[in-house]
């Protein structure tokens, strides 16, 4: 009866575990298609300073200057 309980224990916390890895996969794709939308925009332009400050290794490089 025990590993009966767990088995049905351990799929409900899957469902969970599922769920919550999806809605943060979902964030995070929708965070980097957004940054890339604004990094096009001319809309937000005043504000590339700020969007191409920091590379994809991690480390920042030098703004440009005006």
């Amino acid at each position: 009866m025990l590993p009966e309980i767990r088995r049905k224990t351990a799929r409900k916390m899957h469902k969970y575990v599922f769920g919550l890895l999806a809605v943060w996969l979902t964030f995070v794709v929708s965070a980097g298609i957004a940054a890339k939308r604004v990094s096009q925009s001319e809309k937000f332009a005043p504000y590339q300073l700020y969007l191409k400050s920091f590379t994809l290794s991690g480390k920042t490089q030098p703004a440009p200057i005006k």
